[in-house]
């Protein structure tokens, strides 16, 4: 019996001892390692180059914006001086100081793009705006830092030049493309619609704003997806100003469709 006792306190004792030397045989948690000096400057630099990229990112589609709302601001303000139907020239009105105001919150991320009269600039640009474009292309930049584009790439730049697309090689600035596009529409918008009078006129103006609208809300919603923070609220409201542009534009296309009189009833104001 006695024996039986040693061996087991033994046993007890044993594994007691077993116990302490693995918990004194852990390895000591490691703190974490300082940073040198060139890794500390290789992550600054890769935040600022994230920073630059996101801020080129935003030019680029604010600038894509601005070109709609400013081809949208000139048509509705053709429509407004040659409508005789008063719900037309309002439904004009509104779009004009709904996308001004549009135009008013893009201004941070575009400015270039948003002043008064861009759409109408040609080649003839002025110095002040290619400073402004050189100055904002040069903040978008490749992943690998500096630029690796060849005459074979098709790049597209956060700069906007007037009138015509600059392009070198096979290389183009979309942005600049795309605004030589909204030139061409808003130009062959005009022509055509001013070949109308009266109602015929209305409907067409009408028309063509419903289907500008449904083309814009479906942009609106994909640059959505792209961007954060104040200019993703910012599309988000867009989408809600275009939603009630297109509810209104259907309202009065049944009311011409229908032959009802011109109504001045008074128009939502939808601004933000």
């Amino acid at each position: 019996m006695k024996l039986r006792k040693f061996v087991a306190v033994g046993v007890c004792s044993m594994g007691l001892g077993q116990l302490g030397f693995a918990a004194d045989d852990q390895p000591a948690a490691k703190p974490n390692p300082v940073p040198s000096k060139a890794q500390a400057d290789e992550n600054r630099r890769d935040e600022k180059q994230q920073a630059g990229q996101n801020q080129g990112r935003e030019h680029a589609l604010a600038t894509c914006l601005a070109i709609e709302n400013q081809a949208e601001v000139a048509i509705a303000k053709f429509a407004q001086e040659k409508s005789g139907n008063a719900s037309v020239k309002e439904f004009a009105r509104m779009l004009v100081k709904d996308h001004t105001a549009f135009l008013q919150k893009l201004q941070q991320y575009a400015p270039e793009a948003t002043r008064d009269g861009f759409l109408m600039d040609h080649a003839s640009t002025s110095e002040t705006d290619s400073r402004q474009a050189r100055d904002s292309s040069a903040k978008v930049q490749p992943a690998g830092g500096a630029s690796r584009t060849t005459d074979k790439d098709i790049r597209q730049t956060a700069a906007v030049e007037g009138g015509e697309a600059r392009h070198a090689g096979n290389s183009i600035d979309f942005l600049a493309l795309h605004k030589e596009i909204a030139q061409e529409c808003l130009s062959e918008s005009k022509e055509k619609l001013g070949k109308k009078n009266g109602n015929e006129f209305d409907e067409c103006f009408i028309g063509h704003q419903i289907a500008m609208h449904g083309a814009m809300k479906d942009k609106l919603v994909v640059f959505k997806r792209h961007t954060s923070g104040e200019l993703a609220q910012t599309i988000a409201a867009g989408i809600e100003t275009t939603e009630t542009h297109m509810k209104k534009a259907e309202e009065i296309m049944k009311q011409l469709a229908s032959g009802s009189p011109s109504r001045s009833k008074s128009v939502t104001d939808t601004s933000k």
